[in-house]
This record gives C-alpha cells, sequence and structure tokens, in this order.
C-alpha cells in the first residue's frame, strides 16, 4: 500500500507547521529558501543539459506536482539527494556575481541566482552516479513510497556520506 507521507520530501521544502513558534519559523523558511535555491539550479540543469521533463514544477513546494511519473521522481530526488549528501547546498558557492563558465537562473520572484560552474559539474556527476545505479535507485524509492515512511529531516549541518 502506498504510503501518501512519502509523497512529501522535506529535503527540497518542508512544511511550516501553524503551530510552529517565530524562531522556529523563522529557521524553517530560512532552510527553505536554501533549499529551494539547490532545487531551482538543478531543475534548471536537468531540463537544459539533460532534457528532464519540463513538467516539472517550478516552485519547490509543488513537487512532485502530478505530471511526474515514479521513475522521474526517483530520478530528480536521487540526483538532488547525492548533491545535499556532498554538501552542494549553495549553487552560487558564496558568488554575487557570475565569473569565468557560472551563469544565472531567476527564481519565481525574478531574483537572480548565480549557480558556479563547480556546481553544475556536481551535478552532471550526480547524473552519472545516478545513471550508473538507476534500477538501485528507483527501487529503493518504490520501497521508500510503498512502505516506509519518511526520514526526519536532517539537521541544518549536513553529514557527510
Amino acid at each position: 500500500m502506498e504510503n501518501k507521507e512519502c509523497e512529501e520530501f522535506p529535503d527540497i521544502h518542508r512544511k511550516i507547521p501553524s503551530t510552529a513558534t517565530p524562531d522556529l519559523r523563522r529557521q524553517m523558511e530560512a532552510e527553505n529558501e536554501a533549499a529551494g535555491r539547490v532545487y531551482r539550479a538543478v531543475r534548471y540543469i536537468l531540463i537544459h543539459d539533460f532534457e528532464f521533463r519540463r513538467g516539472m514544477p517550478e516552485k519547490p513546494e509543488a513537487f512532485p506536482g502530478s505530471e511526474l511519473t515514479d521513475h522521474e521522481k526517483a530520478k530528480f530526488v536521487s540526483i538532488y539527494g547525492l548533491l545535499r549528501a556532498d554538501n552542494w547546498n549553495d549553487p552560487s558557492l558564496a558568488k554575487d556575481a557570475p565569473t569565468g563558465d557560472d551563469f544565472v537562473i531567476h527564481d519565481d520572484h525574478h531574483r537572480p541566482l548565480v549557480v558556479a560552474r563547480k556546481f553544475a559539474d556536481a551535478v552532471v556527476g550526480a547524473v552519472q552516479e545516478y545513471t550508473a545505479r538507476a534500477n538501485l535507485f528507483y527501487k529503493v524509492f518504490n520501497f521508500l513510497k510503498e512502505s516506509g515512511s519518511p526520514a526526519p529531516p536532517p539537521a541544518s549541518s549536513a553529514a557527510a556520506r
């Protein structure tokens, strides 16, 4: 039986409970903002460089949406998860302006987001890692979707793989 809770992806966007204290709300909003930058950069690269499906939601809070297949969801969350596990938590690498081969995308508020070439290269590496083990990633995704429950979101500091 499918576990509907597994259609929530707290590493991409956490729902803020109405009972959250102001401090917790600010912390969760900041974490959602940071995760949203990673989501938007990964989404952009996958769509423009890897012909990933354009039906993927623009906003992280709308992920996975209704158009993606389970294979597409597994692919995205696997690639995104590989990046986050390797501490790729800022696509700009703290840059305010692009240099060299960096590029700029815009969020849904039309704010610019620098995507550093090193981050884009890390996405390529995550795509390669996913592709080499796509069947395994899909089986794990499907297992968790069918029988698992979502793991608690990681603490703000990322753990090394």
